[in-house]
């Protein structure tokens, strides 16, 4: 059962920490309760640790490099190392980084990229395989010529909701959990109108033939495991619909927000920023949940992060947080902040659109 978190709880739970950053690892109920409440500042004893500053050497560069199979992974895992290898000309000496392209400008090259997509069987793992030359296929016109990769069929709006289709489709499978994961939308359609039981020729996971999700309990810890109801749906659509139906999904609490979470005005929220510093541009973002922002600077082949670095012929970077813990008005002042700081103070060029989003403090 979930502790109810009072004042003289929360301020008692917060003393076994040293730190802010700390307070919200260990017990992030306590941490949000206290910091809705502006209980946070009275906490005296809380205080915000310097980061400690590394000196990269070339011996520390070189050890660090030894902890990764590529030089994306040292890229995105340690973006200070690789930047002090990148400028001193270190990395051409670890040969133990496996390289992505040879030299800047790489996929730029139609016969570099058609070696590469060989490689793939569809243009799913085309793109998730190797997504610079994906997009630099998609920029140049290349992907129609390239026959050999298999297209996903679209299917027409309302296919899956025709029990023929789906039964047609299951046949691909021999689980249903096969058939699940392979095809989300038809199997959810016949889950929801009860033809699973007909698909005699799918293997059922033992938990569905023996009324696993009718108990509470189970249902309850399945959901523990994720931290969106929409994963909770995804990955668990039996234990979800069963939730949804007896009513359950409403004492589900845990469960982050995911949608439109400016709106959201107890999110805590934080300010990003990814650098080129060989160009010096940078983009300044504020967001309250930054794996899923990341996966999306990623990722979306419309986002302004993916489309400089891809254009740039580089990865993204490893984001840096700038402040974090803010309320929606405090992170709106503290993107503005920030974004003037970088523009201004150390005359980086923003990725971001400067007229909608950076203004002159004041006006």
């Amino acid at each position: 059962m979930q502790k109810k978190w009072t004042r003289e709880t929360v301020f008692e739970e917060s003393k076994k920490y040293s730190s802010r950053s700390e307070f919200k690892k260990m017990s992030s109920g306590a941490f949000r309760i206290a910091y809705m409440n502006g209980w946070l500042d009275e906490m005296n004893w809380l205080i915000y640790p310097a980061p400690k500053p590394i000196k990269w050497t070339k011996e520390a560069v070189f050890e660090e490099s030894k902890k990764y199979s590529s030089i994306n992974d040292f890229n995105l895992k340690n973006a200070s190392a690789y930047t002090v290898a990148r400028k001193n000309g270190w990395l051409d000496e670890m040969i133990w980084l496996k390289r992505k392209y040879v030299i800047r400008g790489f996929w730029q090259s139609r016969e570099n990229v058609f070696n590469e997509s060989h490689k793939y069987r569809t243009l799913k793992e085309f793109r998730e395989g190797c997504s610079t030359a994906y997009y630099s296929a998609i920029r140049k016109g290349w992907l129609d010529e390239m026959t050999w990769l298999k297209r996903a069929e679209r299917k027409p709006d309302g296919y899956w909701k025709i029990k023929e289709n789906v039964f047609e489709e299951s046949h691909k499978y021999n689980t249903t959990t096969d058939f699940c994961n392979a095809n989300y939308l038809a199997y959810k359609n016949a889950l929801d109108n009860g033809w699973l039981d007909e698909m005699i020729w799918l293997k059922k996971n033992r938990r569905q033939k023996n009324g696993y999700w009718q108990n509470k309990e189970n249902v309850f810890n399945e959901a523990k495991k994720y931290k969106y109801k929409s994963d909770f749906h995804r990955k668990a659509p039996s234990a979800y619909v069963t939730a949804l139906k007896k009513g359950w999904l409403l004492e589900i609490t845990w469960f982050q927000p995911k949608g439109n979470e400016r709106a959201i005005e107890g999110s805590i929220h934080i300010i990003y920023v990814y650098i080129d510093e060989d160009k010096k541009c940078a983009y300044v973002g504020a967001t309250n949940n930054i794996e899923r922002r990341d996966y999306e600077h990623r990722t979306q082949s419309n986002d302004t992060v993916f489309k400089y670095f891809a254009n740039e012929d580089k990865d993204v970077p490893k984001y840096k947080i700038l402040r974090e813990g803010l309320t929606v008005v405090e992170r709106q002042r503290e993107e503005r902040i920030q974004s003037l700081y970088y523009r201004d103070i150390l005359h980086y060029t923003l990725l971001n659109n400067i007229n909608a989003k950076v203004r002159t403090p004041g006006l």
